[in-house]
């Protein structure tokens, strides 16, 4: 699972960037830039809402809608260093984690775990409600 820790460390690696620059309040325009990259990419590479976006960069949910708007408009006019800038960062995104489902919880830092708690009992129940109907249907062909 890529969290969105991970999306400001690959953009950070990428645009030379501090990753506590990203976090931090500096509105020097490679910085918001670069914000804006690591909103986009946790949009589309995490499950996590606008507001747990937010939550997770200290920002307000509409600054981060903004900042996923703006790369997706740069996106949608071809915007050339847009696309190789995405690109780029979706390339290091596969590389690094592969199999983004199998990342390893312990990676996350607490808050992270504790959001992501109702979604993994979620799929916990959901996967418990599948293998009980699996092993009732297996009972009935047994039968």
């Amino acid at each position: 699972m890529i969290l969105v820790k991970d999306c400001a460390e690959v953009v950070s690696h990428i645009l030379q960037v501090t990753v506590q620059d990203i976090y931090g309040e500096r509105r020097q325009a490679h910085i918001a830039e670069a914000r804006h990259y690591v909103y986009w990419l946790a949009k589309n590479y995490t499950r996590f809402s606008y507001p747990r976006i937010a939550r997770a960069m200290k920002k307000d949910h509409s600054t981060v809608i903004h900042g996923v708007q703006k790369i997706d408009r740069q996106l949608a006019n071809k915007d050339e260093r847009t696309v190789v800038l995405c690109k780029q960062l979706q390339g290091e995104l596969d590389r690094k984690f592969g199999n983004v489902d199998g990342k390893i919880i312990a990676d996350c830092h607490e808050n992270e775990i504790k959001e992501l708690l109702p979604d993994l009992a979620m799929q916990l129940y959901t996967y418990a409600k599948q293998l009980r109907k699996d092993i009732q249907n297996e009972k009935s062909i047994a039968e």
